[in-house]
């Protein structure tokens, strides 16, 4: 089962990139190898859908529908790679 997520620039509001994240949790997009400018950006992951298409089933909430992380670049922002995993581990 993969989850879909989305990755967004806030200003002026721009869809960066979006599909399902591959078996290793990551989504598998040329244009996320790039740079970004500074900004402010938001990654979302649906991760309500991921877990009740896995059968997984909650007895008291309902599954939140996406998972919500915002990021901001300076200008004198350092490069770094951080994958970010949502297994069912």
């Amino acid at each position: 089962m993969l989850f879909r997520s989305e990755l967004w620039q806030l200003a002026p509001r721009k869809l960066i990139a979006a599909g399902k994240a591959g078996d290793k949790g990551l989504l598998d997009d040329p244009v996320l190898a790039g740079s970004f400018d500074p900004g402010t950006y938001e990654a979302l992951f649906y991760v309500g859908d991921f877990y009740r298409g896995a059968g997984v089933t909650r007895t008291r909430k309902p599954w939140q529908a996406a998972h919500i992380f915002t990021v901001g670049i300076s200008p004198s922002f350092t490069p770094w790679r951080r994958p970010c995993d949502l297994g069912t581990r």
